[in-house]
């Protein structure tokens, strides 16, 4: 897949490309390859994290459906008034995981 595939749920809403294949052993499914995130949100409790693009979904071709994730997201967390000093305005935190 050259590009635009997407996942959308409730964990993810992300544009991918690359190659994976597909094989089917005894109704046994085994999944190989890897796609690279062009774009996407992903979502954590009530936070939405901008997904960097050039992350990667990798998958081993191992019996369960249980990828490698290389994947880097970010949001912003206001930061709380009473850490603030007088002459501070209020300001967001960048939080990456």
């Amino acid at each position: 897949m050259l590009a635009n595939y997407s996942i959308k749920n409730d964990d993810i809403n992300a544009e991918f490309a690359g190659e994976i294949n597909l094989k089917r052993t005894d109704g046994i499914y085994q999944f190989a390859g890897e796609m690279e995130i062009l774009r996407g949100d992903g979502y954590l409790f009530d936070k939405t994290f901008r997904l960097d693009p050039g992350g990667f979904v990798i998958f081993q071709g191992d019996d369960q459906f249980n990828p490698i994730l290389d994947i880097t997201g970010y949001t912003r967390l206001p930061v709380p008034k009473d850490n603030l000093e007088d002459d501070q305005t209020s300001e967001q935190l960048k939080l990456g995981i």
